[in-house]
């Protein structure tokens, strides 16, 4: 529950790599320095022993990186440590399969299930079961080109697979250094960090399809069908799917600098028979030597120029009468069939992914055309897109029933707050819901036949369970009991969701726990938490069963223990409610969502007991920078701020994720007005308490030191108070634990905002008090 609680602040996807490269360390061997054994510190990393694994409820172990499925039987491939194992249901154990230290990704079963590929340093290997041979079945590509991605057609015999060739995120990248106070003197950690105001690295994604041929023949055909010179870090061009019969494939390419969207598709043509011909005339004899060898090489030229155009290996001279040639097969280059113009939320790019329906013509896939992530079908014939589910809620599809008949989704049609399984006829366009429960249901499974599914579930009152639906008995069945009873009284609370509307007209969505002694009438404290950002498609803060440190135990001990209101806010900026939403923070970062916790707070203490002069509001990393900017932006609402890790000055962040959702870097020069909250501090007037962990490689703990100097700088020094972490990362987790971290927040919030308690009664409610206690004093004159 910790750990989940300090996700609000996680690294965003492509900067984990961006300078945290560390060697792997010996288990058995104490890395600490002398300092570190003489106060008992603890090393950062999850250390994993033998009496982990023998924990009943929740053994611990190094962990399995990626999992797949047999298509034929039950069982599966797994990578742990760079290493393949196989595990047969009912097996005691799994089998190892390799043992390499080499960086081995990619485990994919063989069509047929009798073996499986992987990628292995960029080479693509095959094995089948129950033979010695192993096999390297990637062809040459031209020099610089290395494989990043594959994926086998259906029928077994094809491949396609991208590669990337060009210059490395590094080789434009800033080397950015970080003080580290462990030992008797400081030392410094340098890491690598892609900033939004370097060059773009120069760099192109090339798609080939290649024929597999006999396994022993190494005599595979490759053809390059499309190739894409990138033009931003979050431009998208994933592998691209088969359709069922083996015979095209399809693909998504996005622009960043055009927000263009291009639906692609590529493949074979049936070999056309040519009719027969009359036999050449034998040649002359050449004269000479030289008249011989001009011929020979003008025959090599004509192979050659088929090759390129076939895509065949010129190996022999296409001797039309052998009977061991294999017919060329045409393949078509990679071709538009439909483009649109993407203009919402940043993180929609990524999910669109057309998958062939069963004509192996017909494309499905999630697009936010509408205004939300909605599923739609693409015939690519007529360029005609059909729109298949809509409303106002959020669609996203995760499994493809082996027929390509039924698409399989979570959806939030009935609660923005709570995930739903639904089943999409891709014939009728009929949806069915599947699941029972009133919660969230998500990292769903479906089986092979897609009769049954398997899914998380949680709702508040209900921690995370592994629960089985199968529609077709009307059962929902939980098969897991995870949690202790500590666990079950701690994640018995409700929270109360409410929504509110903007001065826009919007609906924001929020949840609150309330004192038990709450009346409408009262005055008391009121504690926000935000994030605000964009993140991954279903990254709400507001969703049910999201037992959050900082949304749920912490809001909801400061509610019961000191009488405060808290309220978790999900404004505009926030990913999962639409296209309006995701991208309103582009170049007016921090603005809209202050405008929504306003609006927030007048709701607030008109509705439901809160004293408007005493307004406390926290958050981590986004949400960080969400409170100050909104200290800022509205000193006379927000009283009191804890503002945790959050990044400062925006252009010092990864590039990924600023030039998506922040925007606004012109010729890679950052616009103060835009990407700064120092011109802000100024204004300055409440309490403000920044927290850092100062290892921190996400967002680096100069930007909280930046913003400090400057409020020192204007003389709010009685204002603002700094609470680091000196051996913390991004969320904390050195000497700074989290129930450390919140034991300052309770002791901050009560000096500054102090307790809540119940109003007053009126006076005609004392009156009744006073009557009701004489009446039952004289009943009972002896008491």
């Amino acid at each position: 529950t910790e750990r989940e609680g300090e996700t609000e602040g996680e690294k965003d996807k492509g900067e984990k790599d961006e300078g945290e490269k560390t060697d792997e360390k010996d288990d058995t061997k104490d890395e600490r320095s002398d300092s570190e054994r003489l106060l008992g510190v603890k090393h950062l990393e999850d250390f994993v022993d033998d009496k982990d694994a023998d924990r009943s409820r929740s053994p611990r172990y190094s962990g399995v990186s990626s999992f797949t499925w047999s298509p034929t039987g039950d069982e599966l491939l797994f990578i742990s440590q760079n290493d393949v194992y196989r595990y047969r249901i009912g097996n005691e154990r799994p089998s190892r399969l390799t043992a390499t230290r080499a960086s081995l990704q990619s485990v994919q079963y063989l069509p047929d299930g009798s073996g499986y590929t992987y990628l292995l340093d960029g080479n693509l290997m095959r094995v089948v079961f129950g033979q010695d041979l192993i096999e390297q079945i990637d062809p040459s590509v031209p020099r610089g080109e290395s494989m990043i991605g594959y994926r086998i057609s259906p029928n077994g015999e094809r491949l396609v697979f991208l590669t990337g060739k060009g210059e490395d995120w590094t080789q434009k990248a800033t080397r950015v250094s970080i003080a580290r106070f462990r030992g008797r003197f400081m030392e410094v950690q340098e890491v690598w960090r892609q900033l939004p105001t370097n060059p773009f690295r120069d760099r192109d994604i090339s798609v080939y399809l290649y024929e597999l041929g006999d396994r022993t023949a190494e005599d595979g055909r490759l053809t390059k069908v499309f190739e894409h010179r990138e033009t931003g870090p979050r431009d998208v061009l994933q592998v691209p799917r088969w359709s069922p019969d083996s015979s095209r494939i399809a693909f998504a390419v996005f622009e960043q600098s055009t927000g263009v969207v291009r639906i692609k598709e590529a493949g074979y043509e049936d070999p056309v028979e040519a009719p027969a011909e009359a036999p050449a005339p034998e040649p002359a004899e050449p004269a000479d030597i030289d008249q011989r060898e001009e011929e020979r090489i003008e025959v090599r030229w004509w192979i050659d120029d088929e090759a390129e155009v076939f895509g065949i290996e010129p190996n022999d001279t296409g001797n039309a009468s052998s009977s061991n040639e294999r017919e060329p097969v045409k393949v078509r280059e990679a071709k538009t069939v439909f483009r649109f113009l993407h203009d919402g939320g940043p993180n929609t790019p990524r999910m669109i992914q057309p998958a062939y329906l069963a004509d192996s013509r017909r494309m499905v896939f999630l697009t936010e055309q509408s205004g939300f992530r909605h599923v739609h079908v693409l015939d690519p014939l007529y360029e005609h897109l059909e729109q298949v589910t809509r409303g106002r809620h959020e669609v996203l599809p995760f499994d493809l029933s082996p027929c390509h008949r039924r698409l399989f989704v979570t959806s939030t049609a009935e609660h923005s707050a709570r995930e739903h399984i639904e089943v999409v006829d891709l014939e009728t366009y009929e949806v069915t819901r599947l699941t029972q429960g009133e919660g969230l249901y998500d990292d769903a499974a479906v089986s092979p036949c897609g009769t049954r599914a398997l899914a998380r579930f949680a709702r508040f009152g209900q921690p995370r369970e592994l629960v089985m639906i199968d529609p077709s008995a009307d059962e929902e069945r939980m098969l897991t009991d995870s949690h202790p009873e500590e666990t079950l009284k701690l994640t018995a609370p409700v929270p109360e969701f409410f929504t509110y509307r903007n001065r826009h007209g919007h609906e924001i969505p929020a949840f609150m726990f309330k004192p038990d002694d709450w009346t409408a009438r009262d005055e008391r404290p009121l504690l926000i938490y935000v994030y605000g950002g964009p993140l991954q498609s279903n990254r709400r803060q507001v969703r049910d069963g999201a037992f959050s440190a900082p949304a749920y135990f912490f809001a909801w001990y400061m509610a019961k223990t000191h009488g405060y209101v808290t309220v978790t806010i999900d404004p505009r900026g926030t990913s999962g409610y639409g296209s309006v939403f995701e991208k309103a923070n582009y170049e007016r970062v921090g603005r809209p969502q202050t405008e929504d916790l306003v609006d927030g707070v007048d709701y607030l203490v008109k509705n439901h007991g809160v004293d408007r002069n005493r307004i406390g509001m926290h958050g981590w990393s986004f949400g960080g920078f969400q409170t100050q900017m909104s200290m800022f932006l509205e000193p006379e609402v927000f009283h009191v701020g804890i503002a945790g890790a959050g990044p400062t000055e925006w252009e010092n962040y990864n590039a990924w994720y600023t030039t998506g959702t922040v925007g606004g870097f012109k010729d890679r020069k950052p616009d103060p007005a835009i990407h700064s909250l120092i011109p802000l501090a100024k204004n300055l007037q409440g309490r403000l308490l920044l927290v850092h962990g100062m290892e921190d490689s996400n967002v680096l703990f100069q930007d909280t030191i930046a913003v400090y100097s400057e409020l020192l700088k204007q003389g709010k020094e009685a204002l603002v108070e700094l609470f680091l972490d000196p051996t913390g990362g991004h969320g904390l987790g050195g000497l700074v634990k989290t129930v450390n971290r919140y034991n300052k927040y309770e002791d901050y919030l009560l000096r500054h905002l102090g307790t809540g308690k119940p109003a007053e009664p009126e006076e005609e409610e004392a009156e009744a008090e006073e009557e009701a206690e004489e009446r039952e004093a004289a009943d009972f004159p002896g008491v």
